[in-house]
């Protein structure tokens, strides 16, 4: 009995020391409680503003796919007349440079290729 009146003892001195400690434990998770709110309300006001700067991104980068789609298209039914012009082009010899030196005055169609040739070139 003597022995566990001793143990007892020695808590109780245990625990009135350590109760100061643990209250100020509880004051600094208090503090940490509050500042870890304020932290998270912060969080979540960047979390809606980039929220709406997603949206927005969206909405433009749909625009975009459109624009791009379209172009993409136009692009496709221009290709085919590029290349044959191209061709067009790559076909003429010097002697067809001759030829139209040769005008006195080049007819219409003489004088837009030649035109088109310098645009290109």
């Amino acid at each position: 009995m003597a022995k566990a009146q001793i143990a007892v003892a020695e808590l109780q001195v245990t625990l009135s020391e350590l109760i100061p400690v643990l209250e100020v434990k509880a004051a600094e998770s208090a503090v940490m409680q509050k500042d870890i709110e304020i932290k998270k309300k912060s969080v979540d006001k960047e979390k809606e503003d980039c929220a709406v700067e997603e949206s927005s991104a969206k909405k433009e980068k749909e625009a975009a796919e459109i624009i791009r789609k379209d172009c993409d298209e136009a692009l496709a039914n221009v290709m085919p007349i590029y290349q044959q012009a191209m061709a067009a082009v790559n076909s003429l010899s010097g002697n067809d440079v001759t030829e139209l030196r040769g005008f006195k005055t080049a007819p219409a169609p003489a004088l837009l290729v030649a035109k088109a040739l310098c645009l290109m070139f």
